[in-house]
């Protein structure tokens, strides 16, 4: 796993380096059937490019985490990440709710 420094939050998929989504929805069928995500689309070699040399710039700015690492994290660390979590769970919740 990497970790970015300090941190990103946006999910780019590239294909053949040709087609290009950039946005904030998660590919699975959850996410666009229930969440309100965006994405923008381009079928174009060059803005594919620019993303690929764009994220190979991104990985020089990260760190590779092991396993152990992320196990041995501390205390205040796995409290934010459980605190983050379980906001994540409420808003699906909320959504689910809404839905039904």
């Amino acid at each position: 796993m990497l970790e970015y420094q300090p941190t990103m939050y946006c999910k780019v998929i590239i294909v053949d380096v040709l087609w290009t989504t950039v946005g904030s929805t998660n590919f699975d069928p959850r996410s666009f059937s229930l969440n309100d995500e965006a994405n923008v689309n381009y079928y174009d070699v060059d803005f594919a490019r620019r993303q690929i040399g764009i994220f190979q710039e991104d990985l020089a700015r990260s760190r590779q985490v092991t396993f152990q690492e992320w196990k041995d994290r501390g205390l205040e660390k796995r409290l934010l990440d459980e605190r983050g979590m379980q906001t994540r769970i409420g808003r699906l919740s909320r959504r689910a709710k809404v839905c039904l």
